[in-house]
This record gives structure tokens, C-alpha cells and sequence, in this order.
């Protein structure tokens, strides 16, 4: 099935691990999405982030684990976009 605005799918937010985003955290998004859920693949540590080595990784790792209000400032930052999609299903109310 599609993803429309009508027809609306859960979602599930993926976050990279200290390496930042690579082909394992796009492809568990996939899989997610494969299995009918919105999948986003946040990516934390941004796309104009160096990643070409380990000590490229490890420096954005501590820039962000140094920092936790960075870090979970822009966790909260992923989440609220992905929150205002139009296509997402959402629990009618907590009882």
C-alpha cells in the first residue's frame, strides 16, 4: 500500500549509531518500511558532517555525546518533523 494523506501508515524514527548514517540504518529504515510503517532515518549528526573516516566519526561522536542538549535537541528536532507528515496514523486518544 501507498502512503497518502488518506491513507495514513504508523511510523518508526531510526537514528544512526556513532558513526552517523550509512547503508545499515537506510536499509533497517527499508525493512521498516517494507513491513508498512512510515520509516525515517534521522540523520543526527547532518549531512555536511565529514564521515570519510574513523576519526572523522569519532569526532562528530564526541561533539554530540559532550552535548547532550545538542544531541537531544536535535533528536527532538527529527521527531517533530516526522511528526508533521500528513501521512502518519495516529492513536485517536490514551485512554
Amino acid at each position: 500500500a501507498k502512503c497518502t494523506s488518506t491513507s495514513k501508515f504508523p511510523a518508526v524514527m531510526t537514528i544512526q549509531d556513532w558513526n552517523g548514517m550509512n547503508e545499515y540504518e537506510m536499509a533497517r529504515a527499508c525493512m521498516l518500511a517494507d513491513g508498512g510503517y512510515v520509516a525515517f532515518a534521522a540523520d543526527i549528526y547532518g549531512v555536511d558532517t565529514p564521515k570519510a573516516t574513523m576519526q572523522d566519526w569519532i569526532a562528530s561522536s564526541r561533539s554530540h555525546g559532550s552535548n547532550a542538549t545538542k544531541y537531544m535537541g536535535k533528536i527532538h528536532g527529527a521527531f517533530t518533523k516526522l511528526c508533521w507528515s500528513t501521512i502518519l496514523w495516529t492513536r485517536p486518544s490514551w485512554p
